[in-house]
């Protein structure tokens, strides 16, 4: 219901956490839902030729952003379909390409960074980049500082029967990625005021 009514997933969290706390309706102030943050954080996600990856992906972070924006190319129309239906917003680009360029993706963030809504935080991830549950309560309670770069471990899903285990729920062995290999490539956080 509320997101149909224009709120983010993060909002939408955060009313039924205040929900769940006081056993009863949430007070909308007469002028809507009244929902605080202590930053606003927009994800921009690139999907050419992913849109079964990005389904997932969708699934699974939207909520923890205030904006999504998925960026695809303009034969891509599968990835724009699951995009549209997951109500994130959609840049499409050919920057990909510029100069006969494989796959810039760097020149695309660059242009993607414009259509910015909120211009606070940013998240750059790629398409198969599931966050933990934990994300946005860990950021919140932890803080962010404007002047830092923030990255992620990672865990490798290697093949199908891990895959299916993590989305089922359930423990599978596999590699984790830490240290060196810390956030590069694969998920990026930062602040616009830095």
């Amino acid at each position: 219901y509320l997101r149909a009514r224009g709120y983010s997933w993060s909002d939408v969290l955060t009313a039924m956490d205040e929900h769940l706390k006081r056993g009863g309706a949430v007070p909308d102030g007469g002028g809507g839902l009244e929902v605080r943050h202590s930053f606003r954080a927009e994800l921009i996600v690139c999907s050419v030729g992913r849109a079964v990856f990005l389904k997932t992906c969708l699934e699974r972070n939207m909520r923890f952003f205030d904006r999504t924006l998925v960026v695809t190319d303009t034969k891509d129309l599968a990835s724009r379909a699951v995009a549209q239906a997951m109500n994130a917003d959609v840049m499409v680009s050919d920057r990909f390409y510029v100069a006969g360029r494989r796959f810039d993706r760097g020149s695309t963030y660059n242009r993607a960074l414009k259509e910015l809504r909120f211009r606070d935080w940013v998240a750059f991830m790629d398409v198969d980049i599931v966050l933990p549950d934990n994300f946005r309560a860990d950021l919140e309670r932890h803080g962010l500082k404007d002047d830092c770069f923030y990255g992620l471990d990672r865990r490798d899903v290697d093949d199908e029967e891990q895959r299916e285990a993590f989305l089922a729920g359930k423990p599978f062995t596999s590699t984790l990625h830490a240290g060196v290999e810390w956030g590069f490539g694969y998920f990026q956080l930062f602040s616009l005021k830095s």
